[in-house]
């Protein structure tokens, strides 16, 4: 039985989104950003290799959507809200403070994210909170493995540094 594009927007669009919040895509962009993302998916539908994973084939059309939109400068930066933090809503639950913890960490996360490049960013995003492979990431992205893993090497510390950084300037 062959999936539909219709199944599977459902079951990859919340993917789409968060792939294009930590790729950059302002939060008030990411919902057309992930119509955009899937009218291209939807266009290359039948040229899909059926016997490899869809999600890296779906972060391929992330990663050059919020490249573009990037690149236009459309995007601007997320109101701050009074403590300085970006403004990212709560995750639901039973528990508020721990939502609310949550909430802080993906914005800390997203905020050291933005001192990458777009082309760090990616790959960073692709392997380490997606779980990519490093083989998956240089054949979507049409760049040699060697570059992945060069990419990777630069990325993580500064994102590192930056998480460290965010977190201090929060302590103080």
């Amino acid at each position: 039985m062959t999936l539909s594009f219709e199944t599977f927007f459902r079951q990859e669009a919340s993917y789409v989104h968060r792939t294009l919040l930590r790729l950059g895509v302002a939060a008030r962009d990411a919902e057309d950003g992930v119509q955009d993302v899937f009218i291209a998916v939807h266009r290359r539908w039948e040229e899909r290799d059926r016997a490899l994973a869809s999600r890296p084939w779906l972060f391929t059309f992330a990663f050059h959507h919020a490249s573009n939109y990037r690149r236009l400068r459309r995007h601007r930066r997320e109101p701050l809200s009074e403590d300085g933090s970006l403004a990212v809503e709560p995750i639901a639950g039973n528990d508020p403070e721990r939502a609310l913890e949550e909430a802080q960490a993906r914005s800390v996360i997203l905020r050291a994210l933005d001192v990458l490049p777009m082309e760090q960013r990616g790959v960073l995003v692709a392997c380490d909170i997606d779980g990519f492979s490093g083989p998956e990431v240089a054949e979507q992205l049409g760049i040699p493995l060697g570059t992945v893993y060069s990419r990777l090497r630069t990325a993580r510390p500064a994102f590192a540094r930056e998480v460290r950084r965010l977190a201090h300037e929060r302590a103080t």
